[in-house]
């Protein structure tokens, strides 16, 4: 009698667990989610401050879900694309070396208020469409960013942190980011034992994307972080840089998106559809221009 009613006990338990479980699961929309295996998907930003027109051109199996997850990119080589404003056109040639499509924005200047149509047509014969209108940077006004804060790194004697404030103003229905930057040069020995310098960048570490919703510019103060090691003979930092951007409607959406993927670590939660503005494909054609403001990371 014992064992029956432990039983059945057990049985009520596992009705109640699956019932609880059941309600945590979204039910999604089969129509919203794609059914192809993999598809066409094509990035490319443009802004007046850049020095080359990107694109990047790859299948993607995984459309849904959370972007953490592993997924297969394979590089397209042989599309054609171009980017075109009123009269004027140009090509983007493939680069084996990067694995994107490139051309030279002297060539192609890149304007505030001028609207871009990008076209790629993959080996089928399918030409992939998008436009994007470059944001102005109105009332984008700047402060000289300040060190409120700077620190060792958790005892270690060779790197800093510090904390920069900044007071901006954020343009009327834009969406926009805040980020900062190091420009670092590294001496080193080549394969021949001979000394090289190369210089590449790091930080951008601020992914969050905002948007001001409000018809007028609004007045903000942000705080962003900044590391910094010691210099040294090999290694040393030659500026330091924040950047404000302010992005089109299309840059904002996908980086909405992606951020919310991203964030979704709850394995019932309802597939993440990430923004999309590719005819027949999927990725984004978006803009953004901006300003930056140098800091010296010696200023205490």
């Amino acid at each position: 009698a014992i064992l029956m009613k432990n039983i059945l006990y057990l049985f009520i338990f596992l009705i109640v667990s699956l019932t609880s479980c059941d309600s945590l699961v979204n039910e999604v929309n089969p129509n919203k989610i794609p059914t192809t295996d993999k598809t066409f998907v094509l990035h490319c930003y443009l802004s007046p401050q850049d020095s080359l027109l990107v694109a990047k051109v790859h299948q993607l199996k995984l459309l849904v879900g959370n972007l953490n997850q592993d997924f297969s990119d394979i590089i397209i080589p042989d599309a054609k694309v171009f980017i075109t404003e009123g009269t004027r056109r140009i090509e983007l040639k493939f680069s084996v070396k990067d694995q994107v499509y490139v051309a030279n924005a002297v060539d192609f200047k890149i304007e505030v208020g001028k609207t871009y149509q990008l076209e790629a047509t993959d080996r089928k014969g399918i030409t992939h469409k998008a436009s994007t209108t470059v944001p102005n940077t109105t009332n984008f006004e700047v402060s000289k960013p300040k060190i409120i804060n700077n620190r060792n790194n958790f005892g270690d004697q060779n790197s800093r942190f510090y904390s920069i404030s900044v007071d901006w103003n954020a343009p009327a229905n834009s969406y926009f980011k805040v980020d900062l930057y190091n420009i670092i040069e590294t001496k080193f020995l080549d394969f021949n034992q001979k000394s090289q310098t190369s210089r590449f960048v790091e930080g951008g570490y601020n992914q969050q994307i905002k948007k001001n919703i409000s018809d007028n510019s609004i007045k903000l103060t942000s705080e962003v972080t900044a590391y910094r090691q010691n210099d040294s003979p090999e290694r040393k930092l030659i500026t330091s840089y924040i950047t404000f951007l302010t992005a089109d409607e299309n840059y904002g959406k996908y980086h909405e998106s992606a951020q919310s993927s991203y964030r979704n670590e709850n394995p019932f939660a309802e597939p993440t559809l990430v923004f999309s503005n590719i005819s027949d494909g999927y990725g984004c054609f978006g803009s953004y221009n901006g300003v930056k403001k140098t800091i010296s990371l010696d200023e205490k």
